[in-house]
């Protein structure tokens, strides 16, 4: 049977809230919104939608080199999302600390990355929307995540010495002498 700590928990809680804000986030065409007389016009980093005569369609656009960039930072993201949650579990099957500090220095990259995204992605666009917004979540999702790794890390609740764990803990001994 698998016991997960508590800060494991809460770190895999967070991780997968963010995960869902972030995809939700990077996946829809509303980072950018403007009104127009003809409707509104909303840009992702993937596609574009607008109000025509016709209805509301939606449009992928060839991006600029600074758009390429927020896509490579994001779609990166993603997959830290997903390799964070696999090291967690590995490292709980194994108790290997060094698996637990990758996935440490692997959330606060993961949150680097979106991050530098949501930079590059602002001082290219005006009018930031909603989708924009939830990746900004995300990354607040992961970075609380990261914290909780660390508090657990510090903690030191698990110690691995040449593959066998051990844990810390205190036993208290009574016994009981009854003289005759």
């Amino acid at each position: 049977m698998l016991v997960i700590p508590f800060y494991i928990k809460l770190a895999l809680g967070f991780l997968v809230v963010g995960f869902v804000f972030h995809l939700i986030g990077f996946t829809t065409p509303y980072w950018t919104a403007y009104d127009t007389f003809g409707g509104n016009v909303n840009f992702g980093i993937w596609v574009y939608c607008s109000d025509t005569r016709f209805g509301h369609t939606c449009n992928s656009y060839s991006a600029n080199t600074a758009i390429s960039a927020v896509r490579a930072f994001e779609v990166l993201a993603f997959l830290m999302f997903i390799a964070i949650v696999v090291l967690l579990f590995i490292y709980l099957s194994t108790l290997r600390t060094n698996l637990q500090l990758a996935s440490v220095i692997c959330t606060f990259i993961l949150v680097a990355f979106i991050v530098l995204g949501a930079i590059i992605y602002a001082s290219e666009r005006s009018n930031l929307h909603w989708s924009f917004a939830l990746c900004i979540i995300g990354a607040i999702f992961a970075f609380i995540a990261g914290i909780l790794l660390i508090i657990y890390r510090i903690r030191g609740v698990t110690m691995v010495t040449g593959g066998s764990a051990t844990t810390r803990t205190t036993r208290t001994v009574t016994t009981t002498v009854t003289v005759r």
